[in-house]
Parts: C-alpha cells; structure tokens; sequence
C-alpha cells in the first residue's frame, strides 16, 4: 500500500544516507514524489531530501529542503518535525553564511525542544545557535550556549556529546583570549575521548 511505500522509502533513504550514499538517498527521494498526494508532500520527504542534500555538500538545497520540511511540519501542526527541520536548516543556513538566519532558525528549534521537554533536541537546537552566534563575534552568547549543552549532556550523561560540547567551549575561550580556561577544556575534552575509546583504563 502506498502508506507502506512511504515508510520504506524513508527507510531506504535514511540508511543511503547514514552510509554515506547520499545519490542513492536523493534517487529515492525523488521516487517518493512520485507517491499520490496528500503522500508526496510528507514533510519526512523534504527532511530526507535535506539530510541526503547536506552529505553531498549541496547547501542551497539543504537548506530549501529543510525550510519546505519546517513549513509543512508547523501547518500540520508537527512541533517537533518542526524543530527537527529547523536544526537541519540551521546549519546549511550557517555555512551560507546566512547567519542570522541560522540564529532564528536554530532559536526556534530550541523554544520547540523545550516546550516538549526534549533534551537532547534542546542540545542539538542550541549547538547550532551557538554556532552562529559564534560566527558572528558574539563569543560571550556562544560561551553560554555550549555551557548550557555541556550541563545537558552531563545530566544524561552522554559523554560523548559532552566532549564535543567542551570542545566547542574551548574554541571560544580560546578566541577570547583565555588560553588557560581552553587548554584546560582540551585537556578535559582529551580524558572524555579516551575514556570513551578505552573505557577499562586498559
């Protein structure tokens, strides 16, 4: 049954993609729209599209792609489709150098994730904000912002978003002119991966 069609080729995209296929995930996507309407406008299409668009560096289209899935997701009233979108959209937006636009893309993302109580979203929404608050010389905003991701990470205790969290952090200090509070970051960061790769100590 179409329904069924969908779904499978959700699936079939998303694993092209996550194995670094992103011609085959676009193929079938582009199947997908081929499926009877109200189907082919599913805003998982355009937010398939998106990821596929962004593994072979074609921004513009991510972005788009993105942007379509966002729209469609806040019509059917899908918040956190809608935040998902946004986060795709965020950074495309971001290596365009569209900054601001990433800002409030990623800004909404996080109103989303928090309204519905979903943390790692949350981290995800203010990773890319901070980002582009980075980007655009406001260190002190992005300071806060991985500050605010670490401590989620840390609540979950997912280690390894944690490190990446530090890192980042390390990155503004040390764009601040604070090389001690980033060489101590890094070397934090440093422990986390190897206590992640060699978790025994052996």
């Amino acid at each position: 049954t179409f329904p069924d069609e969908l779904n499978y080729g959700l699936g079939l995209a998303a694993a092209a993609t996550a194995g670094g296929q992103p011609t085959a995930a676009l193929e079938t996507v582009a199947q997908l729209r081929l499926l009877p309407d109200p189907l082919s406008e599913d805003p998982r299409i355009d937010l398939a599209e998106a990821a596929a668009a962004g593994l072979a560096a074609q921004l513009e289209r991510q972005a788009a792609a993105a942007g379509r899935a966002a729209t469609k997701a806040e019509i059917a009233d899908a918040p956190l489709l809608h935040a998902r979108a946004l986060v795709s959209q965020a950074p495309a937006l971001r290596a365009l150098g569209r900054l601001r636009e990433a800002e409030q893309a990623a800004n909404r993302a996080v109103g989303l994730y928090t309204t519905f109580a979903q943390p790692t979203g949350r981290a995800e929404a203010l990773t890319a904000k901070a980002s582009a608050q980075f980007d655009l010389s406001r260190y002190d905003e992005a300071a806060e912002g991985y500050e605010e991701v670490a401590e989620i990470f840390r609540d979950l205790e997912d280690r390894g978003g944690l490190a990446s969290a530090l890192n980042n952090l390390a990155v503004v200090k040390k764009r601040q002119g604070d090389s001690a509070q980033a060489s101590a970051l890094y070397r934090e960061t440093e422990q986390i991966y190897q206590e992640i790769e060699n978790p025994r100590g052996l």
